[in-house]
């Protein structure tokens, strides 16, 4: 096998003078052949894509492709980000990710055409000011670096809808982010973030906020401002209490809870016409007679809590599918449980029952039934009828 190290300029004039103008205007360069200087008849290039594990330092060779508008060069050990970047002025999309680099050159901010940037997994430990000026950008990744913070230009990025800050170092969730008015998902798991600002309601068209796996103890009240959320996981968190404005939320079909502090839940929280809940690991006691207005409700997940009875109002969810309350302090199945005509799964697992209603054998579409580890002495006959078990 022969392995080339650079390419010769006749040779790749000649693959570019037969191909047609989508091949010429994209060149996947990958592994050891690399483009040294550019002819002109390769200056029209558009795309380029580079994968190679060894190299250490930024192309010169394309500050010289004025027309470039597509450039990959993940997956490779670049430790410097020189200023000769700013010349690839076309540029729409950058994918730096999944290199060594622990900053961007201020001249980064004059690739003002850059609509997709990915970032993700470098050692970034900050972004210059001049990053604020990147105002045509739309996605932008920033995963798995080592950021304490944002430039406060980052509220320039007026264009933004997607912002991905999964693991990195950061405390706070800076007011300046709020500005970007038209994100639509923000993933900020996995940081250290101990409370959210004020100015969170802003963003109101947010679709997907996930702030798994922080320090937040509380949620401001204008998280009721964000008419557009559909999806909100804050698992993992030290949430003590939800705010009743949480209710405002009309249009969240996954709220994801688990794994914080909760001991109370609002009755407000039956206003809300979510899909899936999941409260899982938590302190809860009581659940509130007011779940039963949350008609829409297909998946509950109250496992891993202190609760001891079902109130009559949980049986009014008509639509709930799966119903998972293992690891509690539950006495009985009472009876009104055959309201729930459409559940699939029901998990008690590991409490403290003792009694069964024999409505249980209304549950025709049962197909799963956990019920070991409690203290049932005798099983109500109507089980018989779980024909789907």
């Amino acid at each position: 096998m022969v392995q080339f190290k650079s390419l010769p300029f006749e040779i790749l004039d000649t693959i570019y003078s037969y191909s047609d103008e989508e091949t010429q205007n994209n060149l996947r360069i990958s592994y050891r052949v690399f483009l040294k200087m550019p002819s002109n008849i390769l200056l029209n290039l558009k795309k380029i894509t580079m994968i190679n594990k060894n190299k250490e330092t930024f192309p010169k060779v394309f500050k010289e492709l004025k027309n470039l508008e597509f450039l990959d060069l993940s997956i490779n050990s670049i430790k410097n980000i020189p200023s000769d970047i700013q010349f690839i002025e076309n540029l729409e999309y950058l994918s730096l990710a999944k290199n060594s680099f622990e900053k961007l050159p201020p001249e980064f901010g004059k690739l003002k055409n850059l609509k997709t940037l990915y970032l993700n997994k470098n050692k970034l430990i900050s972004l210059p000011k001049e990053f604020g000026n990147l105002e045509k950008l739309e996605r932008l990744n920033l995963e798995g670096n080592q950021l304490t913070s944002l430039p406060d230009s980052i509220g320039n990025l007026k264009n933004l809808e997607f912002i991905n800050l999964r693991h990195n170092k950061f405390k706070t969730f800076q007011t300046s982010l709020t500005y970007c008015t038209k994100l639509d998902r923000i993933l900020f798991n996995d940081n250290e973030l101990a409370t959210l600002p004020s100015t969170l309601g802003n963003l109101k068209s947010l679709t997907i906020l996930n702030l798994n796996n922080n320090n937040l103890q509380s949620l401001c009240p204008s998280i009721g401002e964000l008419v557009n959320l559909q999806k909100l996981s804050i698992a993992n968190n030290n949430l003590q209490i939800l705010p009743k404005e949480i209710s405002h939320l009309s249009n969240l079909t996954h709220l994801i809870l688990n794994k914080n502090q909760i001991e109370v839940l609002p009755i407000e929280i039956g206003d809300l016409n979510v899909t899936d809940l999941d409260l899982n690991n938590n302190k809860i006691k009581e659940i509130p007679e007011e779940i039963g207005h949350m008609t829409n409700l297909k998946n509950l997940i109250l496992s891993n809590n202190l609760i001891k009875e079902l109130p009559n109002g949980l049986f009014l969810l008509s639509n709930l599918v799966g119903l998972d309350l293992q690891f509690n302090k539950i006495k009985s199945i009472p009876e009104g449980i055959n309201q729930l005509t459409y559940l699939k799964r029901l998990n008690v697992y590991n409490n403290e029952i003792e009694y069964i209603s024999m409505d249980i054998g209304e549950l025709t579409n049962l197909c799963q039934l956990c019920l070991q580890h409690n203290k049932i002495k005798e099983l109500p006959r109507s089980i018989g009828n779980l024909t789907n078990l």
